[in-house]
């Protein structure tokens, strides 16, 4: 995890060699101060673009999935899974 001076914190993906992580490092280390890391920090940029809101219907109900049949085969496989 790379951790900043001002507390702020990024995880390395798996696939990064060590030299991708010093130069992953240098960069963040430089430009911290360029990153946004909240809203707060987006100076002159609208909030109706750097936001979003999810449109949820209020009065719509739940609705859950049909549950899938499994073929004969495939349920006593689990069922057997299960007793193990």
């Amino acid at each position: 995890m790379f951790l900043l001076q001002n507390g702020q914190g990024l995880k390395r993906g798996v696939t990064v060699d060590e030299e991708g992580e010093k130069a992953i490092w240098q960069v963040l280390t430089n430009n911290a101060d360029l990153f946004a890391w909240t809203t707060t920090d987006l100076l002159g940029v609208d909030l109706r673009i750097a936001s979003h809101r999810l449109s949820i219907f209020s009065k719509a109900r739940s609705v859950s999935q049909k549950k899938r049949k499994l073929g004969e085969k495939r349920r006593l496989a689990v069922k057997a899974k299960k007793l193990l």
